[in-house]
């Protein structure tokens, strides 16, 4: 079933007038460009990474909608690697670089339980369906944000003992 319209008209991302959907809008690029000067390979690998996953539910699986749900999350994250890799002639080499990225994502959690009688919703003159304590409809809404950086530095060294043994 679908959410009664007044309040369907107060929910937040609610796309399609009170009726259950999924959406999944991802974005993703990566660019990896070298340079190779003499004897050392330089790398740059840069990631992006986007997307908006809406589940706007009616969580009792009925006709009357008694459970209505929304579990939405939002997510970007940006990532740069930055390395340095030889191919010297000798028995020694190495690869070493320095790594960040960063992340933010909300996740949204909303419900209303019993739409049509909720205790807070009110008719103040906005239409029935509308909750005077947040200007929408659930009966609760929790917003998680996650903010993260995350920075590395990482180091590799090859000794190539003879042609069949080599230690990294």
């Amino acid at each position: 079933g679908s959410w009664p319209t007044a309040v369907a008209a107060h929910w937040p991302d609610q796309l399609h007038g009170g009726r259950p959907f999924s959406y999944f809008n991802p974005f993703l690029a990566s660019l990896n460009m070298a340079y190779k000067l003499d004897h050392l390979t330089f790398t740059s690998i840069t990631g992006v990474v986007s997307y908006t996953a809406l589940n706007e539910g009616n969580s009792d699986i009925s006709d009357f909608t008694v459970f209505g749900g929304a579990n939405n999350e939002f997510s970007h994250q940006i990532s740069q690697e930055l390395r340095v890799n030889s191919s010297f002639d000798g028995p020694l080499n190495f690869l070493a670089g320095v790594y960040y990225e960063h992340s933010h994502k909300v996740f949204v959690n909303g419900g209303i339980v019993f739409p049509q009688s909720s205790p807070f919703v009110q008719n103040l003159g906005n239409g029935p369906g509308y909750d005077s304590r947040n200007g929408q409809s659930e009966d609760w809404i929790q917003q998680s944000p996650a903010l993260d950086n995350t920075y590395s530095v990482f180091g590799q060294l090859t000794w190539r003992i003879t042609d069949q043994l080599i230690v990294d």
